[in-house]
């Protein structure tokens, strides 16, 4: 979903985890090295523990990083027809994945 917001290919190897901040050395990771990353649905961590926040890292090399948060909406029931997760919000231009070199 996030990469199709962006426009982003599927090229890359990408995780999920929570910490306190994007670079905390503590955080929960879920992966598909500890299988948890196709075990597990973006509903059951929330309401994530105090004080953390959700993070997509994106192409390791690159290190696309995206946070993640729930709306602090009231969940409505699903609309037939209606594809979900969907996006609801995107703040300014979508970054170019592979940018053309500087000559």
């Amino acid at each position: 979903m996030i990469q199709q917001a962006v426009d982003f290919d599927d090229d890359h190897l990408y995780e999920f985890y929570y910490a306190r901040t994007a670079r905390s050395r503590e955080r929960v990771r879920f992966d598909d090295e500890n299988g948890e990353l196709f075990s597990r649905t973006l509903g059951t961590l929330f309401p994530l523990p105090k004080d953390r926040k959700l993070f997509y890292l994106f192409d390791y090399g690159d290190s696309w990083l995206f946070s993640v948060e729930r709306t602090r909406k009231a969940p409505h029931a699903p609309v037939a027809g209606v594809r979900y997760p969907q996006l609801m919000e995107s703040i300014g231009d979508n970054p170019e994945q592979y940018p053309e070199p500087d000559e």
